[in-house]
């Protein structure tokens, strides 16, 4: 049955939020939008909303994530995705987290209709800077992403701070197709309180070895969050 993978993820997640009804409930919802969609070295379109929300009970979370926007490389024209992950804090030593999970996607008019993601990833702090890494593989496609990633968001006068970031990445295609992507991230960030806060910032994207993604991007991007 089509998009059986994702109904199945959603089962499952829906399984285990009821099982969790006595656990501690937290929320988040996060609404962006993005000058360009560039997404692990590979430009997909331009003018796009992105809408979040995450769930966690304990340490299982529910990610779920809706694109929609003008996407130029015939792929999709929107896309809907949702994660199901697992966090454990202090996992080789104080401040060293692990998270691991699967996430579906589903692409309603788009030349493949549905894939299924398994990720990993650790992260931790080192001096002043947030470093984790994170492994994907998709059993659909056979497409292995690794990406490490650096970030610091320091405090500025008043509600205001300054996030800053770097991503280094490499995507192998089933051995047909490989290349290496970099995006730096800039973010001036207000907090409106302790539950709302809003963003604006920036990105530049570049990738290499590939002739079909080949790119060098700048974006720019407005975000507004909120926690429940």
């Amino acid at each position: 049955m089509k998009n059986t993978k994702l109904i199945l993820t959603l089962g499952v997640i829906f399984a285990l939020a009821t099982s969790a009804v006595n656990a501690a409930v937290s929320a988040s919802s996060t609404t962006t939008y993005l000058s360009k969609y560039v997404n692990r070295g590979v430009y997909l379109g331009d003018d796009v909303i992105h809408s979040a929300l995450t769930v966690e009970l304990n340490k299982v979370y529910l990610n779920v994530n809706g694109f929609w926007g003008t996407q130029s490389k015939d792929v999709f024209d929107h896309e809907w995705d949702a994660s199901l992950g697992l966090t454990v804090d202090d996992v080789l030593f104080a401040g060293t987290n692990l998270d691991v999970g699967v996430t579906g996607y589903f692409f309603p008019n788009g030349e493949i209709s549905e894939t299924q993601e398994l990720y990993a990833g650790l992260s931790l702090p080192v001096l002043f800077l947030d470093v984790s890494g994170y492994a994907y593989y998709d059993t659909d496609t056979k497409v292995t992403t690794g990406i490490l990633t650096l970030s610091n968001e320091f405090g500025l006068a008043g509600p205001f701070s300054w996030y800053n970031g770097v991503s280094v990445g490499y995507t192998n295609a089933d051995n047909v197709l490989e290349y290496g992507f970099t995006q730096l991230d800039s973010s001036l960030v207000l907090a409106l309180g302790e539950s709302f806060s809003t963003s604006v910032g920036g990105s530049y994207t570049w990738s290499d070895d590939s002739d079909l993604f080949d790119i060098s991007e700048l974006s720019w991007n407005v975000a507004a969050s909120y926690t429940f």
